[in-house]
């Protein structure tokens, strides 16, 4: 559709294409078409009115697609116009082509100058190759690299290796070979081909990047940057499991301070997405891969971009170098369809105290599916200001990785470990003391006076935490290198020993002295031996403590044996190594020999050191580590602190001490030994373990795991006797040491009689405590049961005699018996169990015991069954056992007594005045339920019942009579009630018909149909219906339809009987069947036919007919149409008429029937003579003698009589010639008119077809003239 825009958008913007120009022009691309302006900058153009500058937008095709025009007269031999490029354009490439034109408002083009093509593509983002978010910050190691240049102050560090890159995402844009260094027009061509097969210079393809966020390094050359290694077209680099290639961008090769074309450089392309993912440009200017040869000076020019300048777009072509010559890379992601979507991840750095470019975290970008390298720690800041110290990183999957080590695919982060990690998480736990029970280890030696508990029950250690040392084995017993070897190795297999991370506790004390290293050893306390506590095992034994001396400044090798590493952890770990005048050194594990060949095993005290023969018992002390075992299995959280508080006693001048648990397990309450409590306790005093919850555990008892705080506290014992008269067992409880009371027992024993009242301190003594009270004080307590006597109830349940009141006293006394009861209808006999003369230690219930008193019932059935009477007690149902009387045509209703009616369940006492009525008489009730009976009589027929299939068989001439006869057996007089019907009803139905009360006989009368229903009802209710058979009361004579009687007919003829009940049909006498329309033929004989019909009723109709063997036909008379008719003569007949052709045998032109003429004589052939009859014919001419010939087919001659006819001329003398003028031809093509494309191809041609210049779009003005 085209499209004239009639006003057009000014703009200030011009692209000016220096150096290297070309007649390329290119849009740039967005998410969704673009809607941009073309600026065209003229000159020498011819001014005016109606002078214009105009333009074309071809498509792909060739095709015209749009045209527009200024919106107004050029009057400026030069300046620029800017015309706006359609939205909606579809993808691909277009020229955009401007021209002078003069237009004089008639829509006819007066003149055109040349065409100037610039040409556009026009094109969408591309698709992003990955999730990884755009804009992002990641950073890259560079250090491998040696770029030329002075490296850039404004990184975050100058070792590059951290150097940080935006991730742009995708763009689509051209990247150059080697091959294009210095050929004008190849970044051109580049941004045109989009298959790398088809061009030597470089291609056009969607490719992600990363840029970096400044330039990398400055005071570089173009030249030197590519012949260090080719940093300008790329190097391989591999980062995080993914190649990419480090080298410079695409940048353009012409432009000016707003911009560079072609705009497929990656730069532009970058800025497009968002002009925030190339940073700090205008910190340095930096080279791109874009070289161009220009005019006139022919000079190699490199592309810069950025600068100092106010845009990033700013493009600067030279080839010599300044500071502002700087080497920004990108990385571009090599294999991206290989990699996939989702093939790059995000991987967090936390730099844990230290900051890289301002931020504490940082991302580098590594493969989804595949391991990657922990990065190193160089460039990084160590926070501690020790950058020679411990580094390695902490993945989220608790793991520690030095940098190097390979980092599963699953880990999104890493934290810097600046310190060794801790293998267990607790939350006060390194440096803190904790106390181990190992009072059943029999250490060797003379146990330490200075141990808080010399039992060894309770033995302070102190938590070291992890530590990176070597521990040995017992191969190493005499092996002087053995230490030095297991320092270096990390096989837990190797022979020696081994180094390693672990966990340890230190004693805090020697344990025992005055013991050899060998004695030790033969217990396995030197390498270590299994040991259990809490559900934690552990190895106790000897800690590494170097095996040589530096007597020049009296370091210790290997510095990394346990003992000194635990000093540089915290030297306050190893506690207690002050100086006393029975100083002991503490054995190590390590062997070393002296000068003379003897073998000595080291001691340590502090950072001194000293050695003794293996042998020697007396110049020893054992200050064992316990060594967690079976870390993995426990778990970061796998230990847990449990504090034991001691209340007012002190251990080791503390009340309160810890416990180290297996976290997330049960425990065992620990020993009270070894505490030493201070204040002495008094005999039946125990000691208890209390948790935070109030749970109360005895030493040994299963501690659940969620406690973490227990409490000492003292047990009294309060105990429970029956005493000399109670019965049940003792019990004692416990009342704890403080101001919390115990609340005493309930009653707990029994005595018969008695109740128990309260607790006496002696047995049979005073009531001192109230049962339930409460007891304060901290002492011991016996208690006695006090008793008080019980009252007790004797109960009389008279089952329903008269009422007793029940006896209450107290137990043992005395007791009078009452009077018997009376019971109506009942003899009392006695009482089911004696009555006490004394009260006895329970409550009783006495029940009294009756003898039933007999009566008769007699039955009166009224007409009925007999029924036997029946003997029973007072409250005995007078029913039960007795059968229904049964009564012919009458129901059982019930009995009654006088006026009260007896139930099932109605007893004796409820039908007597009292129990001196020895016996009654029922009588029964009784409901007619037999139907009444009646008759319908009619005539002489009678029916007393419904039937059940009803046939209308019983045929009447005359009205009759209808009389209904009814009885019942009650003797009570019947309800007659009738209703007339002519059609079967059912039982159901006559249930709410409308009956008639039947007052009399009354009549039926003829020429209907009739069920005559009556319904019987007596006075109980009883009903039954009778009806009698179907009755026809007809008195119609038949009808016979299809003859009149009398007639005759000439043919068979079908008589039709119109009678519902016919009964009989004769023809002469003769029996005649009738089909099922009621029909018969009557056939043709010689003599009169009498037709009798007889219904069966007893109507009868009779007629008489004559019915012919065929028509008897009249004379034929002529029709005068060459037919003729002849018709039958019997009266009425009207199928009787024949009609046939006349008919001319003897050729006399007359019919041979009728004697119609039939035709007249002719003589086609001029012979004389007719052509029918042959007769002659004396004259060929007219009668009046006046013929004139005629000529029909132009020979000349009478077409009849053969005469030469004389004149044979046309009618019309004079012929006329058609115009034979050729016609005008038509008017020459017009001029297109403007904006009109349909006639474009023709005027685009005319376009061509003009003379002309353009020097950016210049306009001459030599003209083409049309005719009109």
């Amino acid at each position: 559709m085209k499209k004239i825009y009639k006003s057009l958008v000014f703009t200030m913007a011009t692209i000016a294409l220096t150096s290297c120009v070309n007649d390329w022009l290119d849009l740039t691309p967005s998410d969704s078409i673009p809607s941009n302006s073309a600026i065209t900058n003229y000159n020498d153009a011819k001014t005016g009115n109606n002078e214009y500058i105009s333009a074309i937008l071809f498509g792909q095709d060739g095709n015209v697609k749009y045209y527009g025009r200024s919106s107004t007269s050029v009057f400026s031999s030069n300046g620029s116009k800017t015309f706006r490029i359609p939205a909606g354009l579809a993808e691909g490439e277009y020229n955009f082509s401007v021209f002078s034109e003069q237009y004089n408002g008639d829509y006819k083009t007066d003149y055109i100058g040349n065409l100037f093509s610039v040409r556009f593509t026009v094109e969408k983002n591309p698709e992003e190759q990955f999730n990884l978010a755009t804009g992002e910050r990641y950073y890259f190691d560079l250090s491998a690299f040696d770029i030329p240049g002075q490296t850039n102050e404004e990184l975050p560090e100058s070792t590059l290796h951290y150097v940080p890159f935006i991730y742009a995402g995708t763009v689509n844009s051209y990247v150059l070979t080697t091959e294009a260094y210095m050929v004008a027009g190849s970044s051109e061509y580049a941004s045109r081909i989009t298959d790398a097969s088809l061009s030597s210079y470089g291609y056009t393809y969607p490719h992600s990047l990363f840029i970096a966020e400044h330039s990398v390094k400055t005071w570089v050359r173009w030249s030197e940057l590519s012949m260090a290694g080719d940093y300008i077209y790329g190097k391989d680099y591999q980062s995080g499991g993914i190649d990419y290639n480090l080298r410079a961008p695409t940048v353009g090769s012409r432009g000016n301070n707003n911009g560079a074309a072609p705009l497929r450089n990656e730069w532009d392309r970058i800025l497009d997405k968002n002009s925030k993912f190339i940073r700090n440009w205008q910190e340095y200017a930096s080279w791109g891969q874009d070289t161009c040869y220009s005019h006139p000076y022919e000079k190699n020019h490199s592309l810069r971009r950025g600068d100092h300048r106010s845009s990033p777009r700013n493009i600067i072509d030279d080839f010599v170098c300044n500071k502002g010559c700087s080497y920004r890379p990108v990385l571009e992601i090599k294999n991206a369809d290989a990699l996939g979507k989702n093939g790059l991840r995000a991987v967090t750095l936390n730099l844990n105290g230290t900051t890289l470019g301002g931020e504490e975290k940082i991302k580098i970008a590594v493969q989804s599916n595949g391991s990657f390298a922990a990065p190193t720690s160089d460039g990084l800041t160590h926070p501690y200001g020790n950058s020679t110290g411990y580094f390695a990183w902490l993945g989220d999957n608790n793991r520690i990785y030095a940098p190097g080590e390979s980092v599963p695919a699953h880990v999104t982060s890493l934290t810097a470990q600046w310190v060794k990690p801790e293998e267990f998480y607790l939350e006060y736990g390194v440096g803190d003391t904790y106390y181990f029970d190992l009072s059943g280890e029999n250490i060797p030696g003379t146990v330490d006076s200075d141990l808080p508990d010399t039992s060894l029950h309770y033995v302070p250690f102190t938590y070291v935490g992890t530590i990176e040392a070597y521990k040995l084995k017992s191969s190493s017993t005499g092996v002087v290198e053995a230490a030095e070897i297991a320092s270096k190795a990390d096989d837990p297999e190797s022979i020696y020993g081994y180094t390693q991370l672990h966990s340890l506790f230190i004693a805090n004390y020697t344990l025992t002295n005055k013991v050899s290293w060998k004695e030790l050893d033969q217990n396995g306390l030197i390498f270590g031996r299994n040991y259990a506590s809490n559900g934690i095992n552990y190895t106790l034994r000897a800690p590494s403590m170097g095996s040589t001396v530096d007597t020049t400044n009296g370091k210790i090798f290997p510095t990394n044996n346990e003992w000194d590493q635990i000093l540089a952890k915290a030297p306050w770990y190893i506690k207690n190594m002050q100086i006393k005048s029975d100083l002991f050194l503490y054995w190590g594990q390590d062997t070393r020999y002296n000068n003379y060949g003897y073998e000595y095993m080291m001691l340590r005290y502090e950072k001194l050191t000293s050695n003794l023969e293996k042998d020697n018992v007396t110049d020893g002390a054992y200050r064992p580590v316990l060594e967690v075992q079976n870390v993995d299995a426990l778990g970061k959280n796998g230990l847990k602190e449990v504090i034991l508080y001691l209340g007012d006693y002190y251990f080791n001048d503390r009340r309160g001490i810890n416990l180290m648990v297996k976290n997330g397990e049960s425990f065992t309450a620990p020993s009270i030994d070894g505490l030493s409590l201070t204040d002495s306790v008094s005999e039946g005093v125990t000691q208890w373990w209390e948790d935070e919850g109030g749970n109360l555990y005895k030493p040994g008892d299963t501690v659940p795991a969620s406690v973490e705080f227990l409490s000492l506290t003292h047990r009294y014992d309060v105990t429970y006797l029956p005493g000399a008269y109670g019965t049940g067992d003792t019990v004692t409880d416990a009342k704890f040491d403080g101001f919390y009371p115990l609340r005493l027992r309930d009653a707990l024993f029994t005595r018969p009689g008695y109740t128990q009242t309260g607790w006496a301190t002696t047995d049979g003594g005073e009531r001192v405590y109230g049962l339930k009270d409460y007891y304060y004080a901290n002492e011991v307590l016996t208690l006695y049961p006090v008793w008080s006597p019980n009252s007790y109830t004797i109960t009389f349940d008279t089952d329903g005699g008269s009422e007793i009141s029940p006896i209450t006293q107290d137990y043992g006394s005395e007791i009078t018996a009452p009077d018997n009861p009376s019971k109506t209808g009942y003899t009392f006999v006695g009482w089911d169990k004696e009555i006490p003369t004394a009260m006895p230690a329970e409550n009783i219930t006495i029940k009294a015991q009756w003898k039933a008193n007999s009566y008769t019932i007699t039955f009166d059935t009224d007409g009925g069954s007999k029924v036997e009477s029946k003997t029973l007690s007072w409250n005995d149902k007078v029913l039960d056992g007795v059968a229904e009387p049964i009564r012919n045509g009458y129901s059982f209703i019930g009995w009654k007594y006088i006026d009260y009616i007896v139930y099932a369940d109605t007893v004796y006492a409820e039908l007597a005045a009292d129990d001196s009525v020895n016996g009654i008489t029922l009588k029964a009730e009784w409901r007619d339920v037999e139907k009444p009976t009646g008759e319908i009589i009619v005539s002489t027929n009678r029916w007393n019942k419904l039937l059940n299939d009803i046939t209308f068989g019983l045929f009447f001439k005359e009205t009759q009579m209808v009389t209904v006869n009814a009885a019942d057996n009650s003797g009570e007089e019947v309800k007659i009630e009738y209703l007339l019907s002519n059609r079967e009803i059912t039982e159901s139905e006559l249930a709410d018909a409308g009956f008639t009360e039947y007052d009399g006989s009354f009549s039926i009368a003829p020429d209907n149909e009739y069920i005559i229903y009556v319904r019987l009802s007596d006075t109980e209710g009883n009903i039954r219906h009778i009806c009698s058979d179907g009755i026809v009361l007809d008195g119609t004579a038949p009808a016979i339809n299809g003859v009149e009687n009398g007639k005759t007919y000439c043919e068979a003829q079908t008589v039709k009987i119109n009678e519902k009940y016919v009964s009989t049909v004769t023809v002469n006498g003769m029996a005649v069947a009738l089909d099922e329309q009621d029909r018969f033929v009557l056939s043709p004989t010689e003599r009169e036919q009498t037709i009798i019909v007889t219904d069966k009723a007893g109507n009868t109709s009779e007629i008489t007919v004559t019915v012919n063997n065929g028509h008897t036909y009249g004379d034929w008379s002529s029709n005068s149409d060459g037919t003729h008719t002849r018709r039958c003569g019997v009266d009425g007949c009207q199928a009787g008429v024949e009609t046939k052709n006349c008919t001319d045998a003897d050729k006399n032109h007359r019919c041979d029937i009728c004697g119609y003429i039939i035709s007249e004589c002719t003589d086609t052939d001029k012979n004389n003579i007719c052509d029918y009859c042959g007769k002659a014919i004396s004259e060929h001419e007219d009668e009046d003698k006046d013929h004139t010939c005629i000529d029909k087919d132009k020979n000349h001659s009478c077409d009849y009589c053969g005469k030469a006819i004389s004149e044979h001329e046309d009618e019309e003398k004079e012929i006329k010639k058609a115009n034979t003028a050729a016609e005008r031809l038509p008017d020459a093509p017009r001029s297109p008119k403007t904006g009109d494309n349909n006639s474009l191809i023709l005027w685009i041609a005319l376009l061509f077809i003009s003379g002309g210049t353009v020097i950016n779009t210049t306009v001459v003005t030599k003209k083409k003239r049309h005719n009109n």
